[in-house]
């Protein structure tokens, strides 16, 4: 019996090495024989996981599927490989097929390179079975009882330096443990490596039949249904000498009978469980095989590719938990397990802050004054205080607090937007004001209208006011809404225009907020963003979270941004994406449940974050 494991590195967005072992075949009609496939590439291209992953999978189709010889097939396999990766420098293959059965086990090989390695360890003898024919030629031999055969790339024998020779005395399960401990002293990050050792075989003894016939009271106790089981190859011969025995009467007949029956019945069994068990492991390797090239890639990519990264984990993650559906106590599997929740943060680039600090106390501006939204735009930010009809800018590089209106000028004021040196007020009674920040001049941009409904949010973009109008509350038609648009002219602001083009139907009854950078960002719900460009519904999804958002309060985007930053109250954390919904990175810790809104300053690198009356600042990463 063969056992095996492997060895793998971590690996670049240029260079990549990968093995692959495939799960004890057998063939119909060919129980007695059992084989498996090994693959090993080392590949220097553009996205190499990538491709080199892609390439087994092509592998093992074109074996699997192939009806030719296995010794035809392999070498088909093996040009497989090298067709797609055709484009790749320093490509290097070994493609090895094992072939068990009761007469002898068989290896063979096909190969491609300089710089892999096949070590066969046999007694006390390290022989490199490449040197025994040139590249791309078939290597075969047989594998005898004790032997340790290692497939690898050439840094995994630097990788143990003196101590190479040892692993001929090392149980498999160390040499893994071992080798990925030495990892971090690899030259290169390709390594990879294939281990398959033969089991010295024990031979159970079988009772000759004629003596189980001739003494009826040993059947009991010498062919139990558990020692039937373990005979496996050799019921045939079992069978084969209870019909050659003539029996002497017909008590012995019907004995002779039933002693076939039980071992006709156990073969059955043993070949019926066989079956299973091939299938259920082939299941399991294919399961945990693909959550280990996606937790590959996702390490490899979690620096340049964020999103990418994001993907393959989440990817690995559900590859790994079906494989742990199949076998929940598997060694290496719950290890995989570990790795991944261990490493995640780093991969998903989670931080969590401990030093929010207080950058402002409103009290500060005016004792009880009190905020609910923050609005930024080049260097200030705008605060309103509906309670005590209060405007006030900020400016982040000095601090100092200028009060731009009272209720006199804002009347019952409720929404505020910052654009500029322009600052736009939502009041029922007043209508819409605009602000100048820097002489203080008060324009009335628009007269209360009947015609709005509920006014969630008010905007200033490009000089122009954008109001989100839905239906009131208690209406009898709650869908629907719309997007208002006033736009600058000599003698102040134009008529309401409708930003949506005609015939684009909405539906802003549950939206909550609105932010603009050309595109129009409307949150209507925990994983519900609406994008609007040039008046027409856009595409947009969140992807590679690792959950669901969860009772987001607030949200951020401006055309000052990148990315798009959700405040993820429910989960504790604060989300960045790029504006194509891809993951970025997330913030993490208890804090962020307790705040109610924030701004990004990305050119300084600074957040800020509104809650219990006080604005924090934490470091942009």
């Amino acid at each position: 019996m063969l056992k095996v494991a492997k060895v793998i590195g971590l690996n670049s967005d240029t260079d990549a090495a990968l093995s692959y072992i495939s799960s004890p075949q057998r063939r119909e009609g060919e129980e007695d024989n059992c084989w498996r496939l090994y693959l090993l590439i080392s590949a220097s291209l553009d996205d190499a996981f990538s491709q080199s992953r892609r390439a087994i999978y092509q592998a093992e189709d074109v074996f699997f599927s192939s009806s030719q010889p296995l010794k035809e097939r392999l070498q088909t396999t093996f040009e497989a490989i090298q067709n797609f990766l055709k484009q790749a420098e320093d490509l290097e293959i070994i493609a090895g097929l094992s072939e068990e059965s009761l007469s002898a086990d068989n290896l063979y090989l096909y190969y491609l390179g300089s710089s892999v390695k096949a070590y066969l360890f046999r007694e006390d003898k390290v022989t490199d079975l490449l040197q025994l024919a040139p590249s791309c030629h078939l290597v075969s031999g047989i594998i005898k009882s004790g032997d340790r055969i290692i497939f690898s790339t050439s840094n995994f024998e630097e990788l143990w330096g003196q101590n190479f020779k040892e692993l001929v005395d090392k149980p498999l399960e160390e040499i893994v443990e071992e080798g990925e401990a030495r990892l971090s002293q690899a030259q290169t990050y390709q390594l990879a490596a294939v281990v398959l050792e033969k089991e010295g075989q024990t031979v159970e003894e079988i009772v000759p039949l004629e003596k189980l016939i001739s003494s009826p009271l040993s059947v009991a106790s010498s062919l139990s249904l558990a020692s039937l089981l373990t005979y496996g190859e050799n019921i045939k011969l079992l069978i084969r000498k209870a019909l050659l025995k003539r029996p002497r009467s017909l008590k012995g007949a019907i004995f002779l009978v039933g002693v076939v029956l039980l071992i006709v019945w156990g073969g059955v069994l043993t070949d019926s469980k066989r079956r299973q068990d091939a299938q259920v492991k082939a299941s399991f390797e294919d399961n945990f095989v693909k959550a280990t090239l996606e937790y590959q890639k996702a390490w490899s990519l979690k620096d340049s590719d964020s999103a990418s990264s994001s993907q393959s984990l989440n990817q690995a993650k559900i590859w790994l938990a079906q494989a742990l559906q199949i076998k929940p106590a598997d060694r290496e599997a719950l290890e995989l397990k570990k790795q991944i929740e261990e490493n995640s943060p780093l991969i998903l680039k989670v931080f969590s802050p401990s030093d929010f600090s207080v950058w402002m106390d409103l009290n500060l501006i005016k004792k009880d004054f009190t905020s609910y939204r923050l609005s930024l735009s080049h260097g200030k930010i705008l605060f309103l205080d509906p309670q005590k009809k209060i405007l006030v800018k900020v400016d982040l590089a000095t601090k100092a607090p200028q009060i731009l209106a009272g209720e006199e000028k804002l009347g019952q004021a409720a929404l505020a937007s910052l654009n500029g040196d322009q600052a736009v007020v939502f009041s029922p009674d007043k209508g819409i004001v605009s602000i100048d920040t820097i002489s203080g001049k008060t324009t009335l941009a628009a007269k209360p209208d009947l015609e709005w409904g509920e006014i969630v949010d008010i905007y200033g973009f490009a000089g122009n006011i954008y109001l989100l109008d839905k239906p009131p509350a208690g209406s009898a038609n709650r869908s629907g809404g719309q997007i208002l648009k006033y736009l600058p002219v000599e003698t102040g602001y134009t008529e309401k225009r409708s930003y949506l083009k005609e015939g684009v139907k909405a539906d802003f009854s549950e939206v909550k907020r609105m932010h603009i950078d050309g595109s129009i960002w409307l949150f209507k719900g925990e994983e519900e963003i609406l994008k609007y460009t040039a008046g027409s519904l856009d595409y947009f999804s969140l992807s590679n979270l690792d959950k669901p958002l969860k009772d987001v309060h607030s949200f951020f985007a401006s055309d000052q941004t990148e990315n798009i930053y959700f405040l993820d109250k429910g989960n504790s954390r604060l989300i960045v994406v790029d504006k194509k919904g891809a993951y970025r990175t997330q913030y993490s810790g208890d804090k962020f449940a307790t705040f109610d809104d924030l701004v990004v300053d990305e050119k300084s690198k600074k957040i800020y974050l509104l809650g219990d009356n006080k604005i924090f600042q934490i470091e942009l990463k």
